[in-house]
């Protein structure tokens, strides 16, 4: 149960970023880096009421303030005719505001590699690399580092007018690991 009080508002965030696109056709690569620092004012909290081990009714209030901070970039290449190699990375920093504790709502350290073929036929091919440090989403338990590598083949396909496309994907092909939820990995 939730005890509605109606002392909620609304949330208000100040963005501030700085990015550069660099497109160099010449070589095939194509780059974009951002940096930026957020603000956010009144966010929406869960306030329990009670004291524990009575921990309900809680009440939705705004309570919090925080800080982002963080760097990103993505590099792709045009390695060869019809194939592309893409990685991006992000470094991210949440503060509480108050007393500038890490808060873990995204990970630290966030990165991806993507190579992509795309055959005269039409078919396709992918194969793709992430790996993410510790987070805690919203209402869960931290969720430690995950790492996993899909692959997926893929054609066109017609039937008479419709078109449609046929693909294997293989996902997460390495180690299981909890996602979200502690049942569930």
């Amino acid at each position: 149960t939730a005890f509605a009080s109606g002392n909620v508002g609304p949330e208000s965030v100040l963005a501030r970023e700085l990015g550069y696109l660099a497109d160099l056709p010449g070589i095939g690569v194509k780059a974009d880096v951002r940096v930026f620092h957020e603000k956010v004012y009144d966010a929406i909290g869960a306030y329990r009421k009670l004291p524990a081990p009575a921990r309900r009714p809680y009440d939705y209030v705004n309570q919090d303030r925080f800080r982002i901070r963080g760097l990103e970039y993505q590099v792709s290449w045009r390695v060869w005719p019809g194939g592309d190699l893409m990685f991006n990375q992000s470094f991210t920093r949440i503060t509480d505001s108050f007393n500038n504790d890490t808060l873990r709502g995204a990970p630290d350290n966030a990165r991806s590699l993507v190579l992509m073929h795309q055959f005269a036929s039409g078919a396709q091919a992918s194969m793709s690399y992430n790996k993410h440090g510790p987070a805690v989403l919203q209402g869960a338990a931290l969720m430690a580092s995950q790492e996993r590598l899909d692959l997926r083949v893929a054609t066109p396909v017609s039937f008479g007018p419709a078109k449609a496309e046929l693909a294997l994907v293989v996902q997460n092909l390495g180690p299981a690991y909890l996602d979200y939820d502690p049942l569930f990995s």
